[in-house]
């Protein structure tokens, strides 16, 4: 299937740190924003190079499990949590349905911290285009 964006995330952890992307909250929505528009079909691979699970939970839509470790499914799961499992590629498709800005991070407590203090690790942002976001408004309030 042919999708509007494409995005890959690499999953790690380090001396108490998890990583997306090598990076963890809150660089992570610096260099790693998830961005779609109202009516957009996005890929999203998540790659797990890490050795830890990582539950990954997408607030705000449901999306579509189409491949695991390279392998289409033939029943896709439509969930709104998929575990990913140490050196597994899950790929799910989402669609631009729901406006606004929404948090998309490992569903472990300890792992959305860095090196304990919350907020930080594995959390990122899936951000509408279309929609006036936070980040939008902290921008013009900057200049």
């Amino acid at each position: 299937p042919q999708y509007d964006r494409e995005y890959t995330l690499l999953l790690h952890e380090t001396a108490g740190l998890y990583t997306i992307n090598g990076h963890s909250f809150p660089k992570t929505l610096e260099d790693s924003l998830l961005k779609i528009k109202t009516g957009e079909r996005i890929l999203i691979r998540m790659i797990n190079a890490g050795n830890l699970h990582h539950p990954m939970h997408l607030h705000g839509h449901q999306f579509k499990v189409v491949q695991l470790d390279g392998n289409p499914l033939t029943n896709p799961l439509v969930v709104n949590t998929q575990n990913i499992a140490p050196g597994q590629t899950v790929d799910v498709e989402i669609v631009g349905t729901n406006p606004g800005t929404w948090v998309f991070h490992c569903h472990v407590i300890s792992h959305v911290t860095n090196r304990g203090v919350y907020p930080g690790g594995m959390l990122i942002a899936l951000d509408y285009e279309d929609h006036t976001s936070y980040f939008d408004e902290q921008a013009a309030a900057a200049k």
